[in-house]
């Protein structure tokens, strides 16, 4: 895909619709020293990104508290006047 052009093989099924978007679990990155389980996780991301343009990672390790607090900050942002 150098040229920016999608091959057939982009194209979503009506099978990956009804699926949803991806969830990738990225925790075999974080805790597993195997090169094969951070390979599929490599290899899920990919795909995603080139089918869907996105997707939903879980297994980060990132606190909830943290989440929250972003989910807060990113909504008081959004909340202020455009001036």
């Amino acid at each position: 895909m150098v040229d920016g052009s999608y091959s057939a093989s982009h194209l979503l099924t009506a099978a990956d619709l009804a699926a949803g978007p991806p969830v990738i679990d990225v925790s075999a990155l974080l805790t597993s020293d195997s090169v094969d389980a951070g390979s599929d996780v490599v290899k899920q991301i990919n795909k995603a990104a080139t089918s869907w343009g996105f997707f939903q990672v879980v297994g980060h390790g990132v606190p909830q508290a943290d989440i929250d607090a972003f989910d807060a900050a990113v909504k008081r942002f959004f909340a202020q006047d455009k001036d």
